[in-house]
């Protein structure tokens, strides 16, 4: 006979892959309380409990957290620090993203306004303040530009 935490992993890797998260959650409500109820340890809910939250992209917090708090101590706080977990991870990803581009961008700024200067001599503040406020697109359309224009003006579309 399966322990409540083995019959729950089981059914959670069963069913995530073919059912919505929050269905396969409240069809395993009776598991995760015979879990809390058990002598298992916390350290173990935890890793099922971040395995569903990691291993599952339509599971959003305000789904969660309502089932998260119908359920037992035990569960509940390793339910939250999983949480948290994940939010804390998809920030420093979307942080890192943000990065990048932003790296990019500042990068491509930096090759234009050294295009402009090779081609034209010194550039103005306000003409500086375009390019480095410019978004990829803009500074893509700028790198083309200085090619064939015959002006700072030109080049920026002015």
């Amino acid at each position: 006979m399966l322990t409540a935490l083995a019959e729950l992993a089981l059914s959670l890797l069963r069913d995530l892959r073919h059912k919505p998260t929050v269905e396969v959650l409240e069809q395993v409500r009776d598991l995760f309380e015979a879990v809390e109820r058990s002598e298992t340890p916390a350290h173990l809910v935890s890793a099922v409990l971040h395995y569903v939250l990691h291993n599952t992209d339509e599971i959003e917090q305000p789904t969660v957290i309502p089932w998260v708090s119908a359920i037992g101590p035990k569960t509940r706080n390793e339910a939250m620090r999983s949480i948290a977990q994940k939010l804390i991870d998809e920030g420093r990803q979307e942080g890192r993203q943000e990065g990048r581009q932003e790296g990019r961008q500042e990068g491509r700024a930096e090759l234009v306004l050294k295009q402009l200067q090779l081609k034209f001599g010194a550039i103005g503040r306000a003409e500086r303040a375009i390019v480095e406020a410019a978004d990829l697109d803009a500074l893509e359309r700028y790198a083309e530009r200085v090619l064939h224009a015959q002006s700072v003006a030109e080049v920026l579309g002015r």
